[in-house]
């Protein structure tokens, strides 16, 4: 996760001083790079969350509780604190450490810098939101369980009508 956030933050003054594999797409001013400095590590970010929610609801099933509706709301309070701790607090721990890395060195300025970070993690923050608030809604428009169904029923179809019922 810290990779993650060095690569959102690599275009900020003085990271890439402490963290030299970023001057590579730092330097660049193309839209390979601005691509590498938003979306792929927001995509990183996403995919790690949504990891680690399966996990969480894997073993929200082995609980021990009874009845189902414990075990759900058992896996939705996990699921809360998740998104609470580690994609709020930790993510923005994290970059805006990063960012103030040369303050620290320094020894002067750092809390403005810490809040600098802490704004731009908050903006990169906002980019993952906007993934999940555009390409969630995009994935339940096209159905994919449907859709995997019906491929594999006209897959298995033997007859004229079983291939046109899917």
């Amino acid at each position: 996760m810290v990779a993650v956030i060095g690569l959102a933050s690599a275009t900020q003054p003085d990271v890439v001083h402490y963290l030299p594999w970023l001057g590579s797409v730092a330097r660049r001013d193309n839209l390979q790079s601005a691509l590498a400095t938003t979306i792929a590590p927001a995509l990183a970010a996403v995919l790690f969350i949504w990891i680690s929610l399966a996990v969480i609801r894997k073993a929200a099933r082995y609980s021990g509780a009874v009845s189902v509706s414990v075990a759900r709301l058992t896996a939705f309070k996990a699921v809360f604190w998740v998104f609470v701790i580690v994609a709020g607090i930790w993510i923005v721990t994290a970059g805006s450490l990063l960012i103030g890395s040369k303050a620290f060195d320094d020894g002067n300025n750092a809390t403005s810098s810490v809040a600098s970070g802490s704004v731009t993690t908050a903006i990169f923050l906002l980019i993952i939101l906007l993934n999940i608030a555009i390409i969630a809604p995009g994935l339940l428009l096209l159905q994919p369980i449907r859709l995997w169904k019906l491929w594999r029923a006209k897959k298995r179809a033997r007859t004229p009508r079983q291939l046109f019922r899917g």
